[in-house]
């Protein structure tokens, strides 16, 4: 019997974080199936849970318009979910995703999932990605470049010059389309810094039927990489950081990220807690 849930990820509070479709034993549902359940649902990502013989779950992925090989809070929305029900423990897991075999951790008030492998792509000319995103070149950050990177999907990291200016952004969603689709990416993910420091974003990936999300794991990893990187988060053996998103959507979220670098590789891991579990008829 499928049994379907709407959660928000990525939530502290009531009404804020990313509500995600998560639809329970779905061995038997057909790939046109899940995505006609994923279109009626329409939420930004519905996770379908299956059966698995290498890990605790697999997962499956769907936007409204296509499968997507992996989607952060649409997993955590799971997993918060599944430890609700008391399905799984607390502890370190694995689930299985089309990015492979991927690690959980469960603490008491949020889940911590592990993000594919980082990896760097092209940079992007900054009068096109102005232009798209309805700004003057000038109001983007200096250094570093937008860059399209990836720990799941490859996003465009945009970095613009303040909160009033990420605030104020007038994206023409199907130039961001156009622009997507040419270079193989879900979307943009576009930062500022906060008077503290603080990390603040948007999202937009209308290609794949989703013009702003309040909350992007995947996108988030990749951001948080692309700032250790370039030295704007610094060198560390670990480090943690929370980022925020969904402030200009009345949909506030918070986005915990743990970076480990042993010297040779790094991995990121991003999460939070759940909020608002429906179950649906």
């Amino acid at each position: 019997m499928i049994l379907k849930y709407t959660v928000n990820a990525f939530s502290k509070i009531p009404g804020g974080g990313n509500p995600a479709g998560v639809v329970f034993y779905a061995d038997f549902l057909k790939d046109s199936e899940m995505q006609q359940m994923a279109e009626e649902l329409n939420f930004s990502e519905t996770a379908f849970i299956m059966t698995s013989e290498d890990a605790l779950c697999k997962i499956r992925y769907f936007t409204p318009v296509e499968e997507v090989r992996l989607c952060g809070h649409a997993t955590i929305a799971s997993i918060g979910l599944m430890k609700h029900l008391k399905m799984v423990s607390d502890g370190v897991h694995q689930i299985e995703t089309a990015a492979g075999l991927l690690t959980v951790m469960v603490y008491p008030d949020k889940i911590m999932l592990e993000m594919d492998e980082p990896n760097f792509f092209e940079t992007m000319d900054r009068h096109l990605i102005s232009d798209s995103l309805g700004i003057e070149t000038d109001s983007l950050l200096e250094l570093p470049s937008p860059q399209i990177v990836s720990t799941g999907l490859k996003d465009l990291i945009v970095g613009v010059k303040s909160l009033e200016i990420l605030r104020t952004l007038r994206p023409d969603f199907n130039k961001i389309a156009d622009i997507s689709s040419k270079a193989d990416m879900a979307g943009y993910h576009v930062y500022s810094y906060g008077p503290d420091g603080s990390v603040h974003m948007r999202n937009f990936a209308p290609l794949l039927g989703i013009q702003e999300e309040s909350a992007t794991g995947t996108a988030s990893g990749a951001l948080a990489v692309y700032l250790y990187k370039y030295g704007i988060l610094p060198k560390a053996s670990e480090t943690t950081r929370t980022f925020f998103q969904g402030m200009f959507m009345a949909r506030p979220s918070e986005i915990d990220i743990l970076l480990r670098d042993d010297g040779e590789n790094t991995k990121v891991f991003v999460g939070g807690g759940v909020s608002d579990i429906i179950p649906l008829g």
